[in-house]
């Protein structure tokens, strides 16, 4: 997977390497995408199950900073986000070529993508984490 360096909503600086031996899940999303809600609550319980075993690295596109951070806290969304065009000049979007949103990257704990694309929450919520996906 292409290792990042970006800042996180609370000024903290993120890479992938930093949490080597887990999956990451990269969810590419926004505050007024349809599809990006309905998986808000499919996300989140991913997020709850595999607490230690799956890290959770939301990468909004989102312009408004106000309106994002009200929304991330009104929806109690704990894990690390990124306001990518925001702070990083859409570096994260453009590094993993996301067009579509939502859109996912599962790195797997080795650091290599394990399955990107729109159905990998179907895919771990079907077979659980695992190395590579069919």
């Amino acid at each position: 997977a292409p290792v990042f360096r970006a800042v996180d909503t609370t000024g903290d600086s993120l890479s992938l390497n930093q949490w080597h031996g887990q999956y990451v899940l990269l969810d590419f999303w926004f505050t007024t995408c349809p599809p990006c809600l309905d998986e808000l609550p499919r996300i989140r319980t991913l997020q709850q199950k595999y607490r230690g075993r799956l890290v959770v690295v939301g990468v909004s596109i989102d312009r408004n900073r106000a309106a994002f951070d009200r929304f991330v806290q009104r929806e109690k969304m704990d894990w690390p986000q990124v306001l990518d065009v925001l702070d990083n000049e859409g570096a994260l979007q453009s590094l993993y070529g996301a067009q579509y949103y939502p859109s996912y990257w599962l790195v797997n704990p080795d650091g290599q993508v394990a399955a990107h694309g729109r159905r990998v929450v179907d895919l771990v919520e079907a077979a659980g984490l695992r190395y590579e996906y069919h």
